[in-house]
């Protein structure tokens, strides 16, 4: 289940960076041809799938300095909107701070989901503990102020000079963006540099995902069809509804992450192995947690139990833990699968 659903979610993650490095050189371009976004989703999309299949190393290497452009763009916002911070209020219709920080823990959720639990796996080439706490605090909380935190700002800073009422439209980042004035088209071009690293390991992440988990297909094959989904999403919107796709993501992986966790707890902070067949704890905690998390989309679900559930993706985690903790003390767990010591071979 978790290697399909990343392979899935990676899709949409590529669909997510396709549509806004398109858009972002629309803007940087001053243009509105809708042929001309399509164009450059498509190209964008199929150019870095090939890169990413065949040259996944090269772009490690240019990562490393690209990785910088993004940030320094993101300082670069906050000073041109510094002297707003201050002014900035919330119209009255705006002004729920539980309703802002159940959206921002939702999308702070959906967006490490598939994070957190591939860096299960990254981490076990970490040296020591401690690698794994300088990891957690650079990579997850030095990274939430950062990358969501500074935007906030620049983004308060630039509603702090406008007038209310304001245009919906302009609580998008992008707009904060064009208020750097002149170097807002170059801006605008870097953003969307930055998002070709992202674009290729996502690729890269599905295809190794769909190999593993779907072997008989030609990996060539099950990437660019899959490439085509994320694709169309990209060239047909679907890809902005960020909040939606934060949501599904997290209710997705939520529940694993829940499970994951349980199982770490039961077998007291170590691996026991892999299990014979399949794990009826773990499908259960995830289906039982994934409802969880959608239940404000299911069409008649009762809206009391809704509100009372918000947020949604956070009750998922705790839902996956308690119902995959409980089934395996019921001895839902499969046995394990006896491995053979150095010795042995």
């Amino acid at each position: 289940m978790p290697g399909l659903l990343m392979g899935l979610l990676q899709i949409g993650w590529f669909s997510v960076a396709t549509y806004f490095a398109a858009d972002y050189i629309m803007r940087g371009l001053n243009a509105q041809s809708g042929a001309l976004r399509v164009t450059l989703s498509l190209v964008w999309a199929y150019v870095l799938a090939g890169i990413a299949i065949k040259g996944i190393q090269y772009v490690a290497r240019v990562a490393q300095f690209l990785n910088w452009v993004p940030l320094v763009m993101i300082l670069v916002v906050l000073w041109a909107n510094k002297d707003g911070i201050g002014s900035y209020a919330p119209e009255p219709d705006k002004a729920s701070s539980w309703g802002g920080f159940v959206t921002i823990l939702g999308i702070v959720i959906g967006f490490f989901a598939t994070a957190g639990a591939a860096g299960a796996d990254f981490g076990m080439n970490n040296r020591n503990r401690r690698d794994v706490a300088l990891g957690g605090l650079t990579g997850i909380a030095l990274a939430i102020v950062v990358a969501g935190g500074l935007p906030l700002l620049s983004v308060a800073g630039h509603l702090g000079g406008t007038p209310a009422p304001r245009d919906p439209a302009v609580y998008d980042y992008a707009r904060t963006i064009a208020s750097a004035g002149s170097l807002a088209p170059v801006m605008f071009f870097l953003f969307a540099a930055a998002s070709l690293a992202p674009t290729c390991f996502c690729t890269f992440i599905a295809s190794t995902s769909f190999a593993t988990m779907l072997p008989k297909i030609p990996k060539t094959v099950s990437t660019m069809a899959a490439v085509t989904l994320g694709a169309a999403l990209a060239v047909t919107g679907v890809a902005q509804n960020l909040i939606g796709f934060f949501t599904i993501v997290g209710a997705s992986f939520g529940p694993i992450c829940g499970a994951m966790a349980a199982d770490y707890v039961l077998s007291h902070g170590k691996w026991p192995g892999p299990r014979q067949g399949i794990n009826w704890a773990g499908y259960i905690a995830w289906a039982v947690g994934f409802v969880i998390g959608i239940l404000d989309k299911i069409p008649g679900a009762p809206a009391g139990l809704v509100s009372a559930l918000r947020p949604e993706v956070l009750f998922s985690f705790f839902a996956g833990f308690v119902v995959y903790f409980a089934l395996a003390k019921m001895g839902l767990e499969p046995p394990l699968v006896p491995l053979e010591s150095p010795a042995q071979k």
